[in-house]
């Protein structure tokens, strides 16, 4: 976009001033600082397994103490199984802290069963969002994903209102 502005006159402090309203989608690894300090992206409306494995390579460059939320995926037919059992490798091969794990209990033993000691299923989200209130400190960044019909939107919700944002 930034070539064919300035392919067509647009100079840069004009195109500077076009990014500078750019605002994220909501859901859409759109991040949010709490007060504490931490850091928490809201990437919750969606989450194929590449999209998952994405989100991990990208939380894995922040700085900091890493956590992953996320409910099991979705709509994966006969793959499912192998591709949870994928989650829990990619979170085992990152520098992901601690992951939190709530949903389809059978899919996502397969994850932390893989996932080497860095991940924990909850049965629900109340429970998921009391512990990872716990863990994090102002050096935090949460990455929270998760198919949408699981809502886990509501734990960046609770997150914020926590914090009083």
């Amino acid at each position: 976009a930034a070539a064919v502005a300035l392919s067509v006159g647009v100079g840069p402090r004009q195109l500077q001033k076009g990014f500078d309203q750019i605002r994220p989608l909501s859901g859409r690894f759109c991040p949010h600082r709490l007060p504490s300090g931490a850091v928490v992206i809201d990437d919750a409306h969606n989450a194929s397994a590449s999209s998952v494995e994405s989100a991990i390579a990208s939380l894995a460059r922040f700085d900091g103490d890493l956590f992953f939320v996320m409910s099991n995926m979705t709509e994966l037919g006969a793959f499912a199984v192998s591709y949870h059992r994928s989650l829990g490798d990619w979170i085992a091969a990152s520098p992901i802290r601690q992951a939190f794990l709530t949903g389809d209990p059978e899919l996502l033993g397969h994850t932390v069963e893989h996932a080497k000691n860095k991940a924990r299923y909850f049965e629900t989200k109340e429970a998921l969002l009391e512990a990872l209130k716990q863990a994090i400190s102002a050096r935090s960044v949460v990455l929270v994903k998760g198919a949408h019909s699981y809502h886990m939107q509501t734990i960046v919700e609770d997150l914020l209102a926590e914090e009083g944002k």
